[in-house]
């Protein structure tokens, strides 16, 4: 960890840094901010972290010449494709945040664990990266799997029973949903989309699945039924025709 201290404190550790404001930079001329930020635009621009912290708990008020230095410090971590968590607990604050419409801009925390874990730089975050990541390849080979029950379940292959294509077709298609599902919440971009695709492909196959499968749903449906009555049994040829009653006449 490096740490360099004055009006404001920059920290490096576990592969982000932090930028920690304090309440002398409220009443420091503007000069002074103007070399306190680009002493800090220095410090961020040399670390190689592109996940930045800037910590306001110590501020109970912020003027706009810290709103426009947090400005140039969020300005240099996107160039570098990196990302900027603000830590505030204070409601006047955050109406500053709020007015400046940099509320709808950065992701606002109120403590620094919440911060790390929304970079992605805590143990319990690195944790749902990899499962995150796992999902991602498990959502298309669910799938493909499903896929290949369903294809079974269409041509009738001889050797394999409908019960069994039809359990891989449903059985596949829940798993790919379920990872997809996950996958979609959990990621952005790219991965985001595959998770989408996959919930839809999936419930596409239970879709099909269903469709495919109409004379085993019939059969399973009737069992349990009142047997149909049956014919009454025809006469032998050789029997002779019935006399009339006499008593008819």
């Amino acid at each position: 960890m490096t740490v360099s201290e004055g009006p404001c404190r920059f920290e490096t550790a576990n592969g982000h840094a932090v930028v920690t404001l304090l309440p002398g930079l409220n009443d420091a001329p503007w000069s002074e901010i103007e070399r306190v930020g680009n002493d800090l635009l220095d410090q961020v621009r040399n670390t190689p972290a592109r996940a930045m912290i800037v910590d306001l708990t110590a501020l109970n008020y912020m003027g706009s010449a810290l709103v426009a230095l947090i400005v140039r410090v969020w300005k240099v971590i996107k160039e570098r494709g990196g990302q900027l968590v603000v830590v505030n607990r204070d409601p006047m604050v955050m109406e500053v945040l709020r007015i400046a419409g940099l509320h709808s801009l950065w992701t606002i925390v109120e403590t620094r664990e919440e911060a790390i874990d929304a970079l992605g730089a805590s143990p319990q975050a690195e944790t749902r990266k990899r499962e995150t990541r796992f999902l991602t390849w498990v959502g298309p080979l669910a799938v493909t799997a499903a896929a290949a029950g369903l294809a079974l379940l269409i041509l009738k292959v001889d050797f394999v029973p409908r019960t069994v294509a039809v359990g891989l077709a449903l059985g596949w298609s829940a798993l790919g949903a379920l990872a997809g599902t996950i996958t979609f919440a959990r990621s952005t971009g790219g991965s985001r989309a595959v998770g989408g695709i996959v919930v839809a492909a999936s419930l596409g196959l239970v879709a099909a699945t269903v469709f495919f499968w109409p004379d085993d749903l019939a059969a399973g449906a009737g069992d349990g039924d009142v047997p149909p009555a049956t014919a009454e049994p025809a006469p032998p040829a050789d029997a002779a025709p019935p006399t009339a009653d006499p008593s008819a006449s």
